[in-house]
């Protein structure tokens, strides 16, 4: 258990004049605490919430420290909780008398939550560790109405696997969500200037949030010095020991072209093959119907696609509802066994009750963002189009039986945008479900609840756009936009938006190879970016100019060109003769250094051992301190529990 996030308050910090007190209950006992606050357990005390400038804290006062003055308190009222406006308290200054006390108080930024468990009278808190920190326990009442303060605020959601866990926000990628949500493609296609719904609602401030996650390296080592630091950081700042050039103004041209052509071969671009067609396919097809050559079939629809009258059944292969090997006899065997199955689960929400709809909020939540997300899914398509379309109520259909199938995932906005284009070649529920499945099997870590994996492909991206491209990298970070989070909507739902339906047929079918690396599609981002760095750069784009470009560029690319580029993009950091270990990784390349990455420039063998040492030091301080805290969160839970 790790007490350093935890902030210890005595009487003289309580004269808080920035504080706005926006909540409290009374009778509230401490009985798990750190190590730090072995005084105050099973003491009693007030918790309440406060706000300063842009920041909630949770904090628990004793009752020694705290004395309300001039306000008569209905008894009943200290036995529920209290919201500040239904009782008056005076101003600060006058409301709380300073004590001398022997007990500390103890107070918790909200950010450095990451659940709250509920479980009868007790409040349980959890650091983003999932390390289980403190336990409140409400006397006289439930914490009920803390929560409902809490989610009146915005601060926090209730989880989707546990009808009793809370979910604090993560409010920069709450702001990404929102993104996605209020973008309208159309909207920005057609209007003079950006709508202003999407871009006049913070993204000026969207753009900081590289700067809060990402911090400089100064401010990482420090934060990484606190024992159970525990934050996520989306990549260092630079992969380069050559950390010591000044900083630039926005009209400077931070990289010189020929840094590039030191790090990276020459980019050669090698033109798109011809499709796999219907006489190579059936060569590749035995007697009893099985493929006899499934990597040679990736490899050329890798670097050309499949004809369109294939592709229904090359996409059943690359899915994984056709198995390979499976002779023709196995395979429909295996397409019943699964239609079954469909069905069954099918069944499991059409004979549903609507009592059991109403208790199972879990369920019912979904089916409701699933009825508005399809009713505008690809509806320009005329397979969607129309009034009472029976092939929207087969994409709802799909995307509910889902739902049963995973419930961890249940449904996330975006996932409709995946089924839509299997639907629409499949044109077979359960072929398309099981096809949708297969996707999501790929893609499931895009739906994280905490979005850990959309944090991790842009950390990633970024990674790769600092090796591959260091100009426009730079540009991008003297211009707070190295944050990737323009490139959001790319990764998660695959380019969807970016490209026309056609196009987008063809692009998924070649990133389902999972050829020449399971992260191509980020090798996608970089081509597209490749593409417009001129434009980026003359014209001095800042975040929001480049999130507007990025958006402007939906339906205008060149699929064939975009994937000559990514291709020769990815060729070219492969074989490079300095690809650090980061970078090998991303590709599906062992990595080489066992300590970790060495340095661009790792010909200076003596500072990449310095490099390692100090790392390894580093390592084991925090280690020693996680060890130190947690042998006295043992002996507590001896002792008390």
């Amino acid at each position: 258990m790790n007490s350093s996030w935890i902030e210890e308050t005595h009487g003289d910090a309580l004269e808080l004049d920035a504080d706005e007190e926006i909540f409290n209950q009374f009778d509230v006992i401490l009985t798990r605490v750190p190590a730090s606050h072995i005084n105050e357990i099973n003491e009693v005390g007030v918790i309440f919430i406060f706000k300063k400038q842009q920041s909630y804290f949770i904090e628990w006062k004793p009752n020694e420290n705290v004395e309300i003055a001039g306000a008569e308190i209905a008894e009943d009222a200290i036995d529920e909780w209290s919201i500040i406006n239904q009782i008056t308290f005076k101003p600060a200054a006058d409301s709380i008398s300073i004590l001398s006390p022997k007990l500390k108080n103890l107070r918790i930024p909200l950010p450095d939550i990451q659940q709250l468990k509920v479980q009868g009278p007790e409040l349980k808190l959890y650091n983003r560790n999932d390390q289980h920190l403190v336990t409140y326990n409400f006397k006289r009442s439930t914490p009920a109405s803390f929560i409902r303060v809490l989610q009146n605020f915005r601060l926090l959601k209730p989880s989707v696997h546990d009808r009793n866990c809370y979910l604090i926000k993560d409010p920069e990628f709450e702001k990404l969500q929102r993104s996605f949500a209020e973008l309208n493609i159309e909207e920005i296609k057609t209007a003079k200037s950006p709508p202003r719904p999407f871009y006049a609602h913070g993204y000026e401030l969207l753009s900081q949030i590289g700067k809060n996650v990402l911090g400089n390296r100064n401010d990482r080592i420090s934060h990484q010095n606190r024992p159970g630091a525990y934050r996520f950081e989306m990549g260092s700042d630079t992969l380069s020991s050559n950390d010591t050039s000044p900083e630039m103004d926005n009209k400077t041209e931070v990289v010189d072209n020929n840094v590039i052509e030191e790090r990276l071969p020459l980019r050669q671009i090698k033109k798109r093959d011809s499709p796999l067609s219907l006489k190579q396919w059936r060569e590749f097809k035995t007697e009893d119907g099985r493929v006899s050559d499934p990597e040679r079939i990736k490899e050329i629809i890798f670097r050309g696609g499949g004809e369109p009258s294939l592709r229904a059944e090359l996409w059943k292969y690359l899915l994984n509802y056709d198995m390979w090997e499976h002779s023709k006899i196995e395979r429909d065997e295996r397409r019943k066994d699964l239609e079954e199955e469909y069905y069954r689960m099918k069944l499991q929400w059409t004979t549903m009750s609507k009592n059991q709809e109403k208790n199972h909020s879990g369920y019912r939540d979904r089916k409701c963002q699933i009825e508005k997300d399809v009713k505008r899914t690809d509806r320009n398509l005329d397979f969607y189009n129309g009034d009472d379309n029976p092939n929207i109520e087969r994409l709802q259909a799909i995307l509910l039986t889902y739902v049963m199938y995973n419930f961890d995932i249940g449904y996330v906005q975006g996932m409709s945008d995946l089924l839509s284009p299997i639907l629409y070649l499949i044109d077979d529920e359960a072929a398309s479900f099981w096809c949708f499945v297969g996707f999501m099997e790929k893609v499931f870590r895009n739906f994280d609840e905490d979005q850990a994996g959309m944090k991790n492909q842009l950390s990633k991206l970024r990674t790769l756009m600092e090796f591959a491209n260091p100009k426009l990298f730079k540009y991008l970070k003297t211009h707070d936009s190295d944050n990737m989070y323009f490139c959001f909507r790319w990764l998660l739902v695959w380019f969807k938006r970016e490209f026309s339906h056609d196009d987008i047929l063809k692009l998924w079918e070649v990133l389902w190879t999972s050829m020449p690396c399971m992260n191509f599609h980020m090798f996608i981002g970089l081509a597209i970016l490749d593409s417009e760095m001129k434009t980026i750069i003359e014209n001095e784009y800042g975040f929001t100019e480049i999130l507007k470009h990025v958006n402007d560029l939906s339906e205008k690319m060149n699929l064939q060109h975009i994937l000559e580029v990514a291709e020769a993009i990815y060729y070219q950091v492969i074989n490079s003769s300095k690809l650090v270990d980061r970078v090998r990784i991303i590709v599906g390349l062992d990595p080489i250094n066992t300590y970790g990455d060495d340095p661009y420039n790792s010909d200076d063998e003596e500072e990449a051992q310095i490099k390692r040492e100090q790392e390894m030091k580093l390592k084991v301080e925090i280690d020693h301190s996680r060890f130190v805290e947690e042998t006295c969160d043992n002996a507590l839970d001896q002792n008390y529990f």
